[in-house]
């Protein structure tokens, strides 16, 4: 009889880049989470004071790394704090999915995958499992409206449970299904009467803002609970000054930042501004998912490489013609088709399983939807969704990636177009390094009261909330602090899944 302990160790593969490791002698190892690779150098000296550094690019990815660290024993297994520095809470409840443990430790790789469904449901899934005990989320302050909202410091109490849904299954008949809750409790500032206000996330409402549903608080069961404190960047580090006990001797801490804690951004803002309408990107998103079907995060680079090839004589299809129509009208379309067919075919040959078609008939045919969108747009909107580039909707490792969870489509992440489900905010360089300047007064603050042992990054470029343009400088400021602040020799080992790969989203321009 194999254990899940065992099962985990045997799964080990490499997956990860590694920018430096100290002298000391280290165990190379890897974890298959949900099919995918995962590389892990773990040191076997457990008196290195320096902590080992992952950098992820979207952020439900660092949970396999925290449940690893766990496995050897570099976290305990319960109880742990997570400090989250982030522009986002990421405390949104996780979907029931049938053979998740429930209300308990993973015992597996397999039972790690259930809870790698979402980029800001990490948090909860990691309390659920007993892992994290505590969360402070350190929030920036060019959110205004938090500024506005929210308190400097505030903390509640935060019950996650479940409870059975009843519903109309049609013809008469009913039925029910489960669904996580949470129950939280203000604790600090007060608030008389007290009050508990129960919630799920009802995932059949199609607007995300509009998903919260109150629930009776006897409806939900409560199985965990945990301590959720928000405080603003500015009152961090008065609070872990003047506060001696705030953060205690026997906590361990997991330190988790996010890019977007800089600024955030709405990439199809950008996109549409002067651009193709929203309307347009979606139509290219539709036929994209019957062109391109990857199914390995290398489909990612290559897939991008071959549209951008595509779509180059889109752009200068009227630079090099005698005539107008022969680049606007039917004429100039077929010529372009013509020329095209080649690669198109040169490309299935070398990358089959890339294409949703199964022969060059499904895959020309395909193509034929997308080329009629981009031929009727302007040269200059084609020119902008080239410098876009196209990418993986999400990472590999996502809970059923491959069924259909994860599409191809033009990068413009998350978020729609116009939408104002998070605050906008795009720093320039100076304020970049101002913001680096706090950020390494807050590590200071937390390493020498709490030396912490595992650190995640989460770089947020896919899904379009850190600035693009940034993104390379902002991660250079938090590395820098690391090594700074806790020792020039740690380890930096960067996911294999991650868009763009080690040097990220300036790789592909």
């Amino acid at each position: 009889m194999v254990s899940g302990s065992q099962l985990f160790m045997r799964r080990f593969r490499s997956s990860v880049y590694h920018s430096k490791c100290s002298r000391r002698k280290c165990l190379a190892a890897a974890v298959l989470v949900s099919g995918f690779l995962l590389l892990i150098h773990v040191c076997v000296s457990r008196r290195k004071t320096a902590p080992t550094v992952y950098v992820v690019e979207e952020h439900h990815e660092a949970l396999s790394y925290w449940f690893y660290a766990a496995y050897e024993g570099l976290i305990p297994k319960q109880g742990n704090v997570l400090i989250h520095i982030d522009g986002h809470s990421d405390e949104s409840t996780p979907e029931f999915v049938p053979g998740m443990p429930l209300f308990q430790y993973p015992q597996d790789d397999q039972e790690v995958s259930y809870f790698l469904q979402k980029n800001d449901i990490f948090v909860q899934s990691a309390v659920m499992t007993g892992l994290l005990s505590r969360f402070i989320w350190i929030w920036p302050s060019w959110d205004k409206h938090f500024m506005e909202q929210k308190q400097r410091y505030e903390s509640s109490l935060v019950e996650l449970g479940w409870f059975w849904e009843e519903f109309d299954a049609g013809d008469g008949r009913g039925g029910r299904e489960p669904h996580f809750c949470q129950c939280e409790t203000p604790q600090f500032p007060p608030v008389e009467p007290l009050s508990k206000r129960c919630s799920f996330l009802n995932s059949t409402v199609a607007m995300a803002e509009q998903q919260l549903t109150i629930i009776p608080a006897e409806f939900c069961q409560i199985e965990r609970h945990y301590i959720s404190e928000h405080v603003n960047e500015e009152h961090f580090v008065e609070k872990m000054n003047d506060d001696v006990d705030w953060l205690r001797d026997d906590e361990n801490v997991i330190y988790d930042v996010d890019e977007d804690f800089f600024g955030c951004e709405n990439v199809g803002n950008i996109l549409t501004e002067n651009g193709p309408a929203w309307s347009v990107v979606e139509s290219i998103d539709r036929q994209l998912k019957e062109f391109l079907c990857p199914k390995y995060i290398t489909h990612e680079d290559i897939g991008n490489r071959f549209l951008k090839l595509l779509l180059q004589p889109f752009i200068k299809r009227c630079e090099s013609v005698a005539s107008r129509n022969l680049c606007t009208g039917a004429a100039g379309f077929t010529r372009l088709m013509s020329n095209a067919y080649g690669d198109l075919v040169s490309e299935f040959r070398r990358h089959p399983s890339l294409f949703c078609g199964r022969n060059d008939f499904d895959v020309r045919n395909s193509w034929l939807k997308l080329a009629k969108i981009f031929y009727k747009m302007p040269a200059q909107h084609v020119k902008k969704l080239y410098d876009l580039g196209f990418c993986l909707s999400t990472t590999p490792k996502t809970l059923y990636f491959d069924v259909g969870r994860a599409e191809f489509t033009l990068c413009h992440g998350l978020n729609q177009a116009n939408s104002t489900i998070v605050f906008l905010h795009s720093p320039d360089r100076s304020e970049i390094m101002e913001h680096g300047e706090l950020f390494l007064r807050m590590t200071q603050a937390v390493f020498r009261r709490r030396p912490f042992s595992l650190v995640t990054v989460c770089r947020s470029v896919r899904d379009g909330f850190t600035p693009r343009r940034s993104a390379d400088l902002i991660e250079s400021e938090i590395i820098e602090t690391l090594k700074r602040v806790t020792d020039e020799r740690g380890e930096v080992n960067y996911d294999d899944d991650l868009l763009g790969g080690r040097t990220g989203w300036k790789s592909r321009h």
